[in-house]
């Protein structure tokens, strides 16, 4: 373990996101330019993105699918357990959206043994445009076993650290999150296996989430459907913009910095607590 403080990885905590949030704002405005032009050039224009929903049953999941189409959205990403109706729930979200609808399954981990997991993927092959997600816990052998045993796509997300599960073939794509740095150096880092990625999100407000998208479409191989949704499930974003979506995807903000304007009235109008610093 490293004991020098420069050596190790504090992470990030909401506070220091905010502060990266700013700076990148102000110095794209300063230079007139875009937040994904600091971060090396946008490769897309619209970034791709899923409509979400949490653990469900075949009719709930239809109800939400129904819902994410006529926002825009045209993939479901959804969480899991191998307690439930997978199976049914794929095929529910198939029927309203087509065959060809992308479905995102994160079961974080809850699919439990490798066994288990691969019975489900095994049912969920003849659906097609299924991607698993961290489905059970990490062990090398297991997840190249996986592999071997069904068609369906593994992605990782944080079961270990994606460059072992890449440099031991087992997984084709990886999911990461903020901040832009982290996310697009691992996402270098698996272009080298030739592996596709997606940022994720914690259900956002429309700040973050135009971060998102300004990383995600600087990554060349950032071309499956993220998270960047949580602006489109709350009453009130926070941003005076709406952020357009057609076909599954966002289109990005073509403002300097990160394009969009916090919504000074809705942040007093949704505050719960507030401070003011003279520095």
């Amino acid at each position: 373990m490293p004991h020098r403080p420069y050596e190790q990885d504090f992470g990030n905590n909401g506070g220091d996101i905010g502060v990266e949030l700013a700076v990148h704002d102000l110095l794209g405005k300063a230079t007139g330019l875009r937040a994904c032009d600091l971060y090396g050039g946008a490769q897309r224009e619209w970034v791709p993105t899923c409509w979400w929903m949490g653990r469900s049953d075949p009719e709930h999941a239809a109800r939400h699918m129904e819902i994410g189409l006529k926002r825009g959205f045209n993939s479901m990403k959804m969480k899991g357990s191998a307690e439930d109706d997978i199976v049914g729930i794929v095929k529910a979200i198939k029927n309203v959206a087509g065959d060809d609808t992308e479905v995102i399954i994160d079961p974080n981990r809850r699919f439990y043994r490798t066994c288990e997991a691969i019975d489900i993927a095994n049912q969920l092959e003849p659906s097609g445009n299924v991607i698993l997600e961290d489905p059970m816990p990490f062990d090398i052998a297991e997840w190249q076993l996986f592999r071997q045993k069904t068609t369906i796509p593994l992605a990782m997300h944080c079961a270990t650290e994606h460059h072992i599960a890449l440099a031991n073939h087992c997984c084709y794509y990886v999911t990461m999150a903020y901040p832009a740095k982290s996310f697009l150096g691992i996402a270098h880092m698996a272009t080298c296996f030739g592996a596709l990625c997606w940022a994720r999100s914690g259900v956002e407000l429309g700040l973050l989430d135009a971060y998102i998208l300004h990383f995600s479409s600087a990554a060349r191989n950032c071309v499956l459907p993220g998270d960047a949704f949580g602006h489109r499930l709350r009453i009130d974003d926070l941003i005076e913009e709406e952020l357009e979506i057609k076909d599954g995807a966002i289109k990005l903000p073509e403002k300097p910095g990160l394009g969009v304007t916090l919504d000074k009235k809705a942040m007093a109008k949704y505050a719960k607590q507030t401070w003011e610093s003279e520095v």
